[in-house]
């Protein structure tokens, strides 16, 4: 973890209201787009996503860097109320192509491919079962390391080697029948 993140996590655990302002700025994209890609709905991840920072803030003081990241942190809090949404809902929107497009800007992935192709991703994704497109998404969406996605998920390394391998095979499938 580089240092600034650090002394940030140092200075909001005191209850410095800039430093965890600073420290929303860094992930606030990242859960975004992780919560919009589970939940395909725009109003709705902008909701969760701002639970899991007013739950962060609430909880810092019982943060530990021992236990992770702070970013896995935050990914931890975002799945668990998206579980928590979806066990309240009962249903839960799979696709919507309109709100894909209205993915975080800063997304590097957004300038290099087509929204044609953002659309067929999103469409193969959905095919998915639900635990395949998490790890999916934190592994090469949020480009999370495999021992974050562990923190984050509570699971072992070695068996989300095989699940996100799994899942890439899958994903590949589905995007066949698309032609890519």
């Amino acid at each position: 973890m580089p240092d600034n993140q650090l002394e940030l996590i140092k200075k909001a655990k005191k209850g410095d209201k800039n430093a965890f302002g600073d420290i929303y700025r860094l992930f606030l994209t990242k859960i975004y787009r992780f919560v919009f890609y589970l939940v395909s709905d725009k109003d709705l991840a902008e909701d969760i996503t701002q639970d899991t920072f007013v739950r962060a803030w609430k909880y810092l003081p019982n943060f530990s860097q021992e236990r992770g990241t702070i970013q896995a942190y935050l990914f931890a809090i975002a799945r668990n109320l998206v579980i928590d949404t979806k066990r309240k809902k009962k249903e839960f929107p799979l696709y919507d192509s309109y709100a894909l497009k209205l993915e975080a800007k800063e997304n590097s992935e957004s300038k290099l491919i087509t929204e044609d192709t953002k659309d067929v991703v999103q469409d193969a994704l959905s095919k998915l079962e639900y635990d395949e497109k998490e790890v999916v998404i934190l592994r090469y969406f949020e480009d999370l390391s495999y021992t974050e996605i562990a923190k984050v998920l509570k699971k072992e390394e070695g068996l989300l080697r095989v699940k996100v391998h799994r899942a890439l095979k899958k994903l590949r499938e589905h995007l066949k029948d698309y032609g890519i």
